[in-house]
């Protein structure tokens, strides 16, 4: 049976959700399918306790197996993937999250095993660190979870210890999954009613060297004025769902354009490389035709979101034209 795992795309919380700060992260319409097939046909042979090194491409399959300790004899794990175009670009979905998904809800299945969405998300963490990973786990969340949520990822102590508990025994993760995880906020949430979602594609991945060389200086050389950022995202982020819980479009469209605001500032103070000249024109584009833009994520490509309040289709039709126009290609996905 083949199981899925759904695509990520950031509303809010971009790079301050790393160090602690919350996020709103919405699931795309596109994802990543993991089946068993008969041994020799598929993309990887199953094991329940296989090794996992951090320089193997495989190495996120490998750690969902290792996590997820399923005995499925004779099987491989074959994948089809939406979160890439045809010719391997990415689309910035994140992919290495909803894989390591996607496998571990394949194995799980198949041992009838049903862990609550929480528990998948603990899970996944624990094969990304097993793999090397050492980012926000955002992706994960989105993905176990399936639709639109607030998120603020665990203590960097609590990571900490989850690392190194894993580091001494990685035979059974079960009573890791069952505690407390200090710092963790996950709140699945509800679109408001009335927003029009418009998702436009750069057809470049996000991130450089120089981005991220450059979001690294600005951390360490300029911590009062990052710190400040991260504070004021985390409100944003509070402020989006506190409109979500009330379902008010007005208010959530406001704290929408405020984050896409300070993250154009903390692009200027990165050296510009996250607000690139295309996204800058998608959001230009976005807001000749009344809609509030930002890019999504990273920057430094990939995609950006389009909102707007009770648009009509000449509206929708007419951002379309333009963003194509400009070389930005319309995705009609669906966030959820």
């Amino acid at each position: 049976m083949a199981k899925g795992a759904q695509g990520k795309l950031y509303l809010c919380g971009e790079y301050a959700v790393v160090d602690g700060g919350a996020a709103v992260v919405s699931a795309v319409d596109r994802e990543i399918t993991a089946q068993l097939v008969p041994a020799g046909t598929g993309t990887v042979r199953v094991e329940s306790q296989p090794e996992v090194r951090v320089d193997d491409p495989l190495r996120y399959v490998l750690a969902a197996m290792r996590v997820a300790d399923v005995d499925v004899p004779d099987a491989d794990l074959a994948f089809i993937s939406q979160l890439v175009e045809a010719d391997g670009r990415k689309f910035g979905l994140g992919s290495s999250g909803a894989v390591t998904v996607a496998t571990l809800r394949a194995l799980f299945t198949a041992g009838e095993v049903y862990p609550s969405p929480e528990e998948l998300y603990k899970y996944a963490v624990c094969a990304l660190l097993l793999a090397g990973d050492n980012g926000s786990f955002g992706d994960v969340a989105c993905s176990a979870y399936g639709q639109l949520i607030f998120y603020v990822k665990p203590s960097k102590e609590w990571i900490q210890y989850v690392r190194d508990a894993l580091t001494e025994d990685t035979s059974d993760v079960r009573p890791l999954v069952a505690q407390h995880w200090e710092g963790l906020e996950i709140e699945p949430l509800e679109w408001p009613e009335g927003i029009d979602r418009r998702i436009g594609w750069t057809g470049h991945p996000a991130s450089s060297a120089d981005l991220v060389n450059a979001v690294r200086a600005y951390k360490t050389e300029q911590t009062e004025q990052y710190a400040d950022f991260v504070r004021m995202s985390d409100g944003i982020a509070r402020t989006m769902r506190q409109a979500c819980r009330e379902n008010d479009a007005d208010a959530f469209l406001r704290v929408y354009g405020l984050a896409g605001r300070i993250l154009s500032d903390f692009s200027d103070c990165t050296g510009g490389y996250a607000l690139t000249e295309e996204l800058a024109t998608l959001n230009r584009l976005a807001e000749r035709h009344g809609y509030t833009a930002k890019f999504s994520g990273a920057g430094g490509g990939d995609c950006g979101i389009a909102l707007a309040q009770n648009s009509t289709d000449e509206q929708a039709r007419a951002l379309e034209q333009d963003w194509r126009a400009a070389g930005i290609e319309p995705m009609h996905w669906t966030l959820s």
